[in-house]
């Protein structure tokens, strides 16, 4: 069957979507978080494409699936770091969650936020995000490793509120 261009955008935008509500969905299992679809990002440019109830949650998330390729989709990366830029939040890291059919998804996120799921430090700041966002700087991760990150992240960061809010009341 031959599709015209019009029916291929609307397959696309339909498997974009269903995806979104897949992740959205293993995301609030794994994390026990409530994840929406961004709707505004089809009206406002560089935004990511869902939103964490959680202001802490330390990912502005960028959704791709696609039938077929090697590892992160062409372009993604570079709309991920540029809704984090946009975001102007250097708390946020960018990440590329991705699926080629019949394959396991996979997650792209800056080394930084490994490091920072080990040690708890985050090292970046407003002035370097643009050389630490680089793609040659980053992990493709399971999406269980992900999410792994994401708890120690926020545990990290929830400890440091927790740390300066007792000090403060001393």
């Amino acid at each position: 069957m031959v599709r015209n261009a019009s029916q291929v955008g609307k397959l696309a935008r339909n498997r974009g979507k269903e995806m979104e509500r897949e992740v959205a969905n293993n995301l609030e299992l794994e994390l026990g978080l409530s994840f929406s679809r961004n709707l505004q990002q089809y009206h406002t440019p560089n935004l990511g494409d869902l939103v964490c109830s959680d202001k802490s949650f330390p990912f502005n998330m960028e959704i791709k699936r696609r039938q077929q390729g090697n590892y992160v989709p062409v372009g993604a990366w570079t709309q991920a770091v540029s809704a984090v830029l946009t975001e102007g939040n250097h708390l946020t890291y960018p990440c590329v969650i991705y699926r080629y059919d019949r394959l396991a998804t996979r997650c792209v996120v800056p080394l930084s936020a490994i490091a920072e799921s080990i040690t708890g430090k985050k090292t970046i700041t407003k002035t370097s995000m643009l050389d630490t966002y680089k793609v040659e700087k980053t992990a493709d991760l399971s999406f269980d490793s992900f999410c792994h990150i994401c708890r120690e992240i926020m545990a990290w960061r929830s400890h440091d509120v927790t740390s300066a809010h007792s000090r403060s009341l001393q």
